[in-house]
């Protein structure tokens, strides 16, 4: 016998597991269930997998009907939204949020540029066919326009007619886009992190009628400050924006020499936490003519409650050590295990997100500043700066993490289990080539780079976001709460073990 507890629901439906053809839904009680050879006997009620997405629509309906008494839902009604990152994990969530609990905007537009053999079309397309947005009627789905561009161009590679465009019709601004690899060469961060984010601000300064403009930051992008507050540490940078993308273009890739590299980071640890540290700069420097405000979570893993619980759809952070230490791949990794694993839920990053503009519209009016236009219009308010993250307010060490990990795998156990070192030689001796190491590559790549943050420990102040969601009323904070308090640990990472095993492996 085993008892799956109870978690405060978002919706009426908190979990859902696939076995074999069917869901398994568990309500906002708890329920017993016994589990013998693969197979779940639970007091509950079942529906074909071909079910799940009525189930679905249903439940959005409810969320969506309580989404338009709110605030927040109603501020989007009939605004036209850009998103830049839309196929990156947090992207995708915000596209679905935005499309699912503020179905009365106008339209999307999504940036996206061609890659691994895929044009714009094609990567839209395997976008919207994503788990996630299958149940979304096709009225919500036609919201989405596509934008073919690439953040590493000049004027994010957009066409005239696509600029002229925006400019005329995009109110909310959101610049999610960035390559999140902490040991990417540093001329390719500089282009995306850097330039991509003085590309769109340059965008965004001529948008007739811009209400806000939310970039997407780190919560790691100043290391070597233990407490972390809420504002830009322009000081600390020894370079702007303007100087490290023009280095980058007269030097070109004798800067991703690891020696040249590590001394012109000055004390960074990699080239992510490095060039979004001086696109933060950027934002401040466009803080006095845009309405715009600093979104910095720390380590994003799966999804609390919305729009799945425990989905995700990568192996980075600690997803990866989860699969890696439940499958056998991963046989040791360098942590200190008292160090809090300052991890927080994908939804909870959203749904924050989604409220910040929001909250600049209430700073606008509190100051008597209406929207900008052409930057013609100066901001009274300084820079908002929003640390998302969980260390301080509900911490977790990776001791407990591992602890959970060893849980779930005894309870849950990978099909897929394998040690990988005597899988490979297996193979090798009876003349096969070893498969498994693609798989070893991809989950254990970014180990190394984790490694720095899981060694270490930051306090984050969040006086912002304890702010905002004072000021958040009922309705809103069923549909956008992002009160990290109250999330049970044990029960995160419990739907996080069965979507990776039904998803990604």
């Amino acid at each position: 016998m085993h008892r799956i507890g109870a978690t405060a629901p978002s919706s009426s439906f908190l979990y859902e597991k696939k076995i074999r053809s069917t869901f398994l839904i568990k309500r906002g009680t708890r329920i017993e269930s016994t589990a013998g050879r693969g197979v779940y006997n639970i007091p509950s009620f079942k529906l074909p997998s071909t079910d799940i997405v009525n189930l679905h629509s249903q439940e959005d309906s409810k969320l969506l009907g309580r989404s338009r008494m709110g605030e927040v839902a109603g501020y989007y009604e009939d605004k036209s939204i850009f998103i830049t990152g839309a196929t990156g994990f947090m992207g995708k969530v915000l596209l679905c949020k935005l499309l699912r609990c503020c179905s009365d905007l106008s339209r999307i537009y999504v940036l996206i540029r061609p890659k691994r053999g895929l044009d714009p079309h094609q990567r839209l397309a395997k976008l919207m066919d994503a788990h996630i947005f299958k149940d979304l009627s096709e009225q919500n789905k036609s919201k989405v326009v596509l934008v073919e561009g690439d953040v590493t161009q000049p004027r994010l590679g957009l066409c005239q007619e696509d600029i002229d465009t925006i400019l005329l019709n995009v109110n909310v601004f959101f610049h999610s886009a960035a390559t999140v690899k902490f040991d990417e060469d540093l001329t390719l961060s500089v282009q995306m992190n850097v330039a991509g984010t003085l590309s769109a601000l340059e965008l965004a300064s001529k948008i007739k009628d811009l209400k806000a403009f939310v970039h997407v930051s780190t919560a790691y992008c100043n290391p070597h400050v233990n407490h972390l507050e809420e504002k830009v540490y322009h000081k600390d940078m020894p370079y702007s924006p303007r100087e490290i993308i023009d280095l980058v273009r007269e030097k070109g890739d004798v800067l991703n020499e690891k020696n040249i590299t590590k001394e012109l980071m000055n004390g960074w640890p990699n080239s992510y936490t490095f060039t979004k540290a001086i696109a933060e700069k950027a934002i401040l420097q466009y803080s006095h003519i845009l309405p715009v405000a600093i979104m910095r979570p720390s380590i994003v893993a799966a999804s609390w409650k919305d729009p799945i619980p425990g989905w995700i759809d990568n192996l980075n952070g600690p997803t990866g050590v989860l699969v890696g230490a439940s499958t056998g791949i991963l046989q040791s990794m360098y942590i200190d295990v008292d160090c809090i694993a300052d991890v927080v839920p994908v939804d909870i990053c959203i749904n924050l997100l989604t409220v910040i503009p929001y909250y600049l519209s209430k700073l606008n009016n509190i100051n008597n500043n209406s929207a900008i236009s052409g930057g013609e219009t100066t901001n009274s308010y300084p820079l908002p700066v929003f640390n998302c993250t969980t260390g301080t307010l509900n911490p977790i060490n990776w001791k407990t993490i591992e602890s959970l990990c060893h849980k779930y795998a005894k309870k849950y156990p990978y099909q897929k289990r394998f040690w990988y070192i005597t899988g490979n030689g297996i193979r090798v001796i009876f003349g096969y080539k070893p498969i498994f190491r693609p798989l070893i590559c991809r989950m254990t790549a970014a180990f190394p780079s984790l490694e720095y943050f899981a060694c270490k420990s930051w306090l984050f102040s969040s006086t912002e976001i304890e702010r905002i969601l004072s000021e958040l009323s009922t309705e809103d904070k069923a549909v956008f709460g992002f009160d990290v308090k109250d999330v049970i640990w044990e029960e995160f990472f419990c739907p996080t073990t069965f979507w990776v095993q039904d998803i990604l492996l």
